[in-house]
């Protein structure tokens, strides 16, 4: 057999091709001579090398791969992988030329850099520095606009966006826009792509239909930046209940999830402001926990139907002097059973989140306006208003005087998760406790309506508990 000595300079690919080389020639040597076990032999040996090399081949690529989208996931949410991005270069070349133990220790060295990677909070912070966003229809596409005024004597350096869209939208890809001088703005435009199913009369919907224009502003110069959303109607309709959320850099967030403009004539504009602050090291651990518990809550439509079987017919749940949670997303469902069922009893009274006209004109459901409370922040003169944050002093009171002077009765609240929104969920609880508390003892029967949507799976399971007696729509 040839001793093959191979060349320091030579990559361990160009070893192995040697080796590979060697054995091939050594065993057709060996047969041509009629040496056929030894011959055998050396094809069993290179057999041998090539399924070791495969072997480590596919776990230094496969480690590789997973550590890529590790350092890829990281980097989008907002923390330095730098270091662990260019020992992961190295490994790559190392893989390249199959040197498969230096591999998998910068591999290794790459994981130790990404554990160590710090997370970064949005870097405009408290600098005199603007983000700017239009999104209007132009000839039915949808363009969105971004500017970025750098009001500073100093350059901001390279710019990498990181694009938040409206829901409905599918996200954009990151656009590089270089040094930023100092006094210098800079924009770029993209068209959005929607999503395949867009819900009517949502932001998205109302922009597709050219009947809105959608600008925000983000004001960085302050320590929790100002975040503003203006809505312009540029239809000839008036324009109600549009929800707003802030979609913001990923790295910051708003502790208000939403905000509402319930009412917009034609060819005004109203706005609403969030302040952001920037997510904590300990805030983006637990996201990363709670998305690896995704999977698991995919199983609540399981158990959903589970619950389902449970429950009785309606006819057998509802009956006078209970508590019912009327659990459905079609808030129309719940009103036609408090229609079916107890909108003949002039003692109801029905606390609502919904603008008044909408009960009759899209529930088809009268209701005396006497026994009506709209929760809004809107005055009117035509309906007793309460503010929807004064749910646990201005409407228990209502609703304790309302239970006083009636020996029986029902009463009906639509929309729970607008409480939670404007209260929060511990509150919110605490004024069912409170509410149920006052109609335990008297012949008065409690309707609640809740989005499961809106709600997290032990949300439900606590509301179910207060409440007791609940129907599944």
């Amino acid at each position: 057999m040839n001793d093959v000595s191979p060349d320091p300079n030579e990559t361990d690919a160009e070893e192995f091709d040697d080796d590979l080389n060697g054995l091939v020639k050594n065993s057709k040597v060996l047969l041509k001579e009629g040496e056929y076990e030894e011959s055998k032999k050396e094809t069993q040996r290179l057999e041998k090398e090539i399924r070791k090399v495969k072997k480590d081949q596919d776990e230094a690529l496969s480690e590789f791969k997973k550590l890529r989208r590790r350092i890829d996931k990281k980097d989008g949410q907002g923390y330095d992988v730098s270091e662990a991005d260019s020992i992961l270069e190295e490994a790559k070349e190392a893989l390249a030329d199959m040197r498969y133990e230096e591999a998998f220790s910068l591999i290794d060295e790459a994981r130790g850099a990404l554990e160590r990677a710090l997370f970064l909070p949005f870097p405009l912070l408290e600098k005199n520095v603007s983000l700017n966003t239009v999104i209007r229809n132009n000839g039915g596409a949808v363009n969105f606009e971004f500017e970025v005024i750098n009001r500073m004597e100093k350059p901001l350096g390279e710019i990498l966006l990181n694009l938040s869209t409206p829901p409905g939208f599918k996200d954009l890809p990151e656009k590089k826009l270089g040094m930023i001088r100092p006094k210098e703005d800079r924009s770029v435009e993209a068209i959005l792509k929607r999503e395949d199913k867009i819900e009517q009369d949502s932001l998205a919907d109302h922009i597709i239909n050219n009947r809105i224009i959608v600008s925000s502003s983000l004001d960085c110069s302050y320590k929790y930046p100002v975040y503003k959303i203006s809505i312009r109607n540029i239809s000839d309709q008036p324009l109600k209940d549009i929800t707003l959320k802030p979609f913001t850099p990923g790295s910051l967030e708003s502790k208000e999830t939403r905000k509402k403009i319930e009412w917009l004539d034609p060819s005004k504009e109203a706005s609403v402001t969030f302040k952001l602050y920037p997510k904590s090291l300990e805030e983006e651990m637990k996201r990363e926990e709670e998305e690896e518990e995704e999977e698991k809550e995919e199983e609540s439509s399981i158990q959903e139907e589970e619950v389902k079987e449970e429950v009785k017919e309606e006819e057998e749940f509802l009956s006078e002097g209970s508590n019912y949670l009327l659990l459905g997303e079609e808030l129309e469902h719940s009103y036609s059973i408090f229609d079916q069922y107890f909108s003949e009893q002039k003692d109801a009274l029905v606390i609502s989140t919904t603008i008044p006209y909408k009960i009759s004109g899209e529930f088809g459901v009268e209701v005396n306006e006497e026994n009506l409370i709209w929760l809004s922040n809107v005055e009117s003169k035509y309906f007793q208003v309460i503010h929807p944050t004064k749910i646990n002093d201005d409407l228990t009171d209502e609703i304790k005087e309302f239970v006083n002077n009636n020996e029986e009765g029902v009463i009906f609240i639509d929309k729970l998760e607008r409480m939670v929104v404007e209260n929060g969920f511990k509150s919110t609880v605490e004024f069912l406790e409170e509410v149920w508390e006052t109609t335990a003892s008297s012949e008065f029967t409690l309707l609640t309506h809740v989005n499961p949507e809106a709600f997290s799976e032990e949300e439900i399971k606590t509301l179910k508990k207060k409440l007791r007696l609940y129907q599944v729509l």
